[in-house]
C-alpha cells in the first residue's frame, strides 16, 4: 500500500521555488528604490543649477560669484555677517550670502534628521567657473548608489578637494563610476543701466 501525503524532497522544493521567488521580489524591489533615489538626485541638481543661473542672471558683476574651490559639505563655514536677509549689505557682502545659502542648499541644510542635513545631494561638490565674458558654466557633483562604466574624470572642478586621492570626485580612481555630474553652461548678458529721467 502507498502512502498519501507530500514527500519530503517535494517541501524542499516548494521551499526553494517561494524563497527565490521572494529575493527576487526583494532584488526588484531595491532596484526600484536606487532608480528613484537617482532620479531624485538628479532633480534637485537640476533645481539648484537653475537657482544660481537665475542669481547669476540678475546680478550686477555675475563674474565675483566664481569660486576658485569646489563649494559643498559645509566647505564655506558658518553665515557670513552680516545676514543679508535681515540687515543692509553691499554687493560683495550679498555674493558671500547668496554663495553661502546655496552651498547650504547643496548640503541639505534644511532638512535635518538626528542631526545629519538630509535634504541635499550625496556628498556634493559645485563650482561656479567664468568660461569667457558673459559666458559661465555651473558644475555639480554628487554620489549615487549605482555605478555606471567609468566615464573618466569629468569636470575638472568635480575633483573633491576634502578627501584624499581616489575619492569620489577624484580625476582617476574607481569611485567615478558612482559619481554623477551636471553641467550647465550660462550666457549672462551684461547689465544695462537705465538712462536717466530728467
Amino acid at each position: 500500500m502507498r502512502a498519501a501525503g507530500v514527500s519530503l524532497i517535494e517541501a524542499l522544493l516548494a521551499l526553494a521555488v517561494v524563497s527565490f521567488g521572494s529575493l527576487s521580489a526583494a532584488a526588484m524591489q531595491l532596484s526600484v528604490k536606487r532608480t528613484h533615489a537617482g532620479a531624485t538626485q538628479r532633480a534637485l541638481a537640476a533645481r539648484l543649477a537653475g537657482e544660481m543661473a537665475e542669481t547669476l542672471r540678475v546680478a550686477s558683476s555675475p563674474a565675483r560669484y566664481v569660486t576658485a574651490t569646489p563649494l559643498g559639505r559645509g566647505s564655506l563655514g558658518a553665515e557670513p555677517q552680516p545676514d543679508c536677509s535681515a540687515a543692509p549689505c553691499d554687493e560683495a557682502q550679498l555674493v558671500a550670502h547668496q554663495r553661502w545659502q546655496w552651498e547650504q542648499a547643496l548640503d541639505g541644510q534644511a532638512q535635518r534628521l538626528g542631526g545629519r542635513a538630509v535634504g541635499g545631494l550625496v556628498l556634493p561638490s559645485a563650482c561656479l567657473e567664468r568660461v569667457a565674458d558673459g559666458e559661465f558654466r555651473i558644475v555639480l557633483a554628487w554620489r549615487e548608489a549605482s555605478a555606471l562604466p567609468d566615464r573618466g574624470a569629468g569636470p575638472a572642478c568635480g575633483s573633491d578637494p576634502q578627501a584624499g586621492g581616489g575619492a569620489i570626485y577624484s580625476r582617476s580612481g574607481n569611485d567615478n563610476a558612482y559619481r554623477r555630474t551636471l553641467s550647465l553652461p550660462l550666457t549672462v548678458a551684461t547689465p544695462r543701466h537705465a538712462p536717466e529721467l530728467d
